[in-house]
């Protein structure tokens, strides 16, 4: 009899969590997926894998960044009519002298990226990007923190994790051509025009057909439910109900891989979390300013954890209301076992 051979041992990413962690080699940039947008990048890896980036930043220059760098890939599904918000737009919101509590001017075309999503789509996206890896980090990331690290200052749970895009800058040494990975924050919006529409229609007990709910009438109930006494729900329930400047979706990993999205309405006054979307928005572009002061030493994360995610059917997303960004050295946010862990 033949001895039976030995089976492969499996890599730590399936025996320590469900997040997919790869080590970047020979990365192209592919072509673009037909008719959608193209902040929508196809980078190819490994010869034959395809992932995809957002935004502008990477080219056939600076790709060689990337090579031997792990990348976290996620899971996202970007709804119909989804724009995406140029980070670099909303930088001046930080050096404003003043910030009002007006909505955002989504007219204002330099605002995003050229084009829309034109249906509904779920691809694999380029997440973080790092130098190193940790062989210890379990499926929930709570678990990988000291007892000191599982809240915010707010009280929320530390869950999921942020999705950013990356970015390849000059690190300005003398004499020297290498570069840095940077990161930039993701941020959608979805238009006025996307909420009113129903999402479907159903026959009542009187046989005829009736319009089901629209996303707006839907996230109106959601922001308003004050069931939750920890949640900051939005208190302009009028500016709610008409929503004209439609809702900006930040996306968040959760602990599966999968993209679930935190929801910012764009109305005047409070937001949620009872302040303004200019301020919620300088807040989350600030935080990640302070990620890249040091990213190979910085832990990034979000605290957040709803008493209900509310899922949008026509979508085909969760949205959370209630999130926040922390940036924290990793040396006092993971146990030592997972510091200890790491390979590179």
């Amino acid at each position: 009899m033949s001895q039976r051979s030995a089976k492969p041992k499996k890599s730590f990413y399936r025996r320590h969590g469900l997040q997919r962690t790869v080590r970047i080699t020979n990365p192209k940039i592919g072509p673009r997926i037909n008719e959608q947008p193209e902040f929508i990048q196809t980078l190819i890896i490994g010869g034959n894998r395809t992932v995809y980036a957002l935004g502008d930043y990477l080219n056939d220059g600076n790709i060689s960044a990337l090579e031997n760098k792990f990348m976290r890939i996620d899971t996202m599904v970007i709804p119909e009519g989804a724009r995406m918000v140029r980070a670099s737009a909303l930088e001046p919101l930080i050096f404003a002298d003043n910030i009002n509590e007006e909505a955002l001017a989504v007219e204002d075309d330099s605002l995003f990226y050229p084009g829309r999503v034109t249906q509904n789509i779920r691809i694999e996206v380029c997440g973080m990007i790092e130098s190193q890896q940790y062989t210890e980090l379990r499926i929930h990331s709570c678990d990988n923190r000291g007892n000191n690290f599982h809240h915010s200052e707010d009280g929320y749970r530390t869950c999921p994790e942020a999705q950013l895009s990356p970015d390849v800058e000059e690190n300005g040494e003398t004499n020297s051509t290498a570069s840095r990975i940077l990161h930039k924050l993701i941020v959608f919006h979805m238009p006025h025009s996307e909420l009113i529409k129903s999402q479907g229609t159903y026959k009542g007990s009187d046989g005829k057909s009736h319009d089901n709910f629209t996303i707006g009438e839907i996230l109106h109930q959601y922001f308003t439910d004050d069931h939750y006494s920890g949640e900051k729900n939005p208190t302009n329930s009028t500016e709610l109900t008409h929503m004209k400047g439609g809702v900006f979706l930040i996306p968040m990993i959760m602990p599966d891989s999968r993209i679930a999205y935190y929801c910012i309405p764009n109305i005047n006054g409070k937001s949620v979390r009872q302040t303004s979307v200019r301020n919620l928005l300088i807040d989350w572009m600030k935080s990640i300013i302070d990620f890249n002061q040091n990213p190979e030493d910085n832990w990034i994360g979000i605290a957040g954890n709803d008493a209900t995610f509310c899922f949008l059917d026509e979508w085909s997303i969760f949205v959370g209301k209630n999130a926040q960004l922390l940036v924290k050295p990793k040396e006092e946010v993971y146990k030592e076992s997972v510091l200890a862990s790491a390979i590179s």
